[in-house]
């Protein structure tokens, strides 16, 4: 009989040969709200994310797109995170990886059960196109992590910053991300999560150009692993029209 240790390297293991598999799409691959949860100091988790959408336009043929996100992290310091980060899709089109980026999050101390906390991520990616048309490019993120939690509500703010290292372009994108949740049980919350890809922060695209989604998520602590489902739909015409989402990250220590 498996040892749990031995059944959560099996899952990360077959979690990567699936993302060594996968193509490009328009659903960002890491579609998740940061709030305060950092890997302990010492410790290792594995965590992945996958998403499966519609396009609303028939037209373009492009079927149900799929993207993911393999992403083992581990905690250097207390409330400080390291982690790498390998993000893949699939559409009808074929198969390739499109990229790896390592990241470092951090969150500063605070009451873990009500009040403000503040935190940020930085991470440095390699972007390897959607196809041969596509270079490969070099990116650098920064988001803050800005959360309040009150009785059973939670509300967080993820503004955040995307910009090319090197070559001759230097657009800066902006691309927020939010939150609402409330915690029904010890185990269980219901969340509206809010993601807007905005184009330039020097000039933000209008409402009806920005990809914008709206996810219904369901969380729940299982041991040591948590999982949540999402269902959410694009907010206008340039965004997928239906998707799901699943999340889960179990630990891979002892």
């Amino acid at each position: 009989m498996c040892t749990s240790k031995q059944l959560r390297w099996t899952v990360l293991l077959a979690t990567l040969t699936l993302c060594t598999q996968l193509a490009h799409a328009t659903v960002p691959a890491d579609l998740r709200v940061l709030d305060d949860e950092v890997t302990e100091a010492g410790e290792t988790e594995f965590e992945f994310i996958s998403t499966a959408a519609r396009s609303p336009n028939k037209s373009l043929d492009r079927g149900t797109a799929y993207t993911s996100l393999a992403e083992i992290s581990y905690g250097v310091a207390q409330n400080w995170e390291l982690s790498l980060q390998l993000p893949a899709a699939r559409m009808n089109d074929g198969w390739q990886t499109t990229g790896a980026t390592l990241e470092l999050q951090y969150v500063a101390p605070h009451n873990p059960e009500r009040g403000f906390y503040w935190g940020g991520r930085t991470e440095l990616g390699r972007d390897l196109g959607t196809d041969n048309d596509d270079p490969a490019t070099w990116e650098w993120e920064m988001r803050s992590i800005l959360g309040y939690r009150i009785d059973q509500w939670q509300g967080i703010l993820n503004p955040g910053i995307t910009m090319p290292v090197g070559g001759s372009t230097r657009r800066v994108d902006f691309s927020p991300s939010a939150e609402l949740s409330y915690q029904v049980t010890r185990e269980n919350s219901l969340g509206l999560e809010y993601y807007v890809d905005a184009g330039p922060l020097s000039q933000p695209l209008p409402s009806n150009r920005r990809q914008t989604f709206g996810v219904l998520v369901f969380d729940t602590h299982v041991g040591e692993s948590d999982f949540q489902l999402g269902i959410g739909r694009g907010m206008n015409a340039v965004s997928e029209s239906t998707l799901l989402k699943l999340r889960f990250s179990i630990p891979l220590n002892d």
